[in-house]
């Protein structure tokens, strides 16, 4: 029994790596989408919130000791307001699956974080963020980053 849950847990994993994205790297995917500046929000903001949330890691799921409520992705996306985890209440008001935010496409992800700044916590919506950046010197994440692309703003 033991030698087939091992080769039915190899063969599900086999070949999903866990993305670790760069500071650098997320930095100018994030700026390629929109992200900085994105309703007042530096890009500095996002890179220190995901470098406090997932270090970076775009298939990180977290929880609190209540484990009713998981966080997933690369931003940390709240299962009971954001996403929809099929265990329990959701209000999914990003009209996703969890599963959505575990791959290393992040376009889902980056629309999923900008619906839910729109709302009155903005970026406080993200403990990470409240306690770790906020009020902060953070103009260290996106320093001496080179972005691939041609910024007409």
């Amino acid at each position: 029994m033991k030698a087939l849950t091992l080769i039915l847990l190899i063969f599900f994993t086999a070949g999903r790596e866990a993305k670790i994205f760069g500071r650098c790297q997320l930095a100018s995917v994030l700026k390629s989408n929109g992200m900085d500046g994105y309703r007042g929000i530096h890009l500095d903001d996002w890179i220190c919130l995901v470098h406090h949330g997932s270090g970076f890691d775009s298939e990180l799921v977290t929880s609190r000791k209540n484990r009713k409520i998981q966080f997933f992705g690369i931003f940390q996306i709240d299962s009971h307001w954001w996403c929809d985890r099929k265990q329990g209440y959701s209000a999914n008001l990003c009209k996703r699956p969890c599963s959505a935010f575990l791959d290393d496409d992040l376009r889902d992800d980056i629309a999923c974080a900008k619906k839910i700044v729109l709302g009155r916590q903005k970026m406080n919506a993200w403990d990470n963020w409240q306690i770790n950046c906020k009020g902060k010197n953070i103009s260290e994440w996106t320093s001496n980053c080179k972005f691939d692309f041609y910024d007409s703003g």
